[in-house]
């Protein structure tokens, strides 16, 4: 076998630098898989999280979508969150003479005049 430095080293720095690109937020950035040893290896391990990762993050990003057409961004803005996740189950408070009730299927603000 003959091993050159530069034959270890090339592979290895190419995924590090994919791997950066990566955490910088760079998904449609993937490895060249260059050998069949571990390196490798590695890079294919890279490649198939990489796509995980990007298709995770498209489903998350289409869930968004969707819940934002059930909670508007008004009720969002009324109960002082900035996100769906914030508000928990079972909410209840009094604000500026109004109470918001969470039922199972929906929210309902009820001010003085409803009561």
């Amino acid at each position: 076998m003959n091993w050159s430095t530069a034959g270890i080293v090339r592979p290895v720095n190419e995924l590090v630098d994919s791997m950066r690109k990566t955490g910088e937020g760079m998904l449609d950035n993937f490895t060249i898989v260059r050998t069949n040893d571990e390196v490798g290896v590695m890079s294919e391990g890279y490649n198939m999280m990489t796509s995980r990762l990007r298709e995770y993050i498209f489903r998350i990003s289409q869930m968004n979508e969707a819940y934002s057409r059930f909670v508007p961004n008004q009720f969002l803005e009324f109960l002082g969150k900035e996100n769906f996740v914030d508000i928990q189950l079972g909410i209840r408070f009094k604000r500026d003479d109004c109470y918001v009730f969470r039922y199972p299927e929906f929210y309902r603000i009820v001010g003085r005049h409803d009561t």
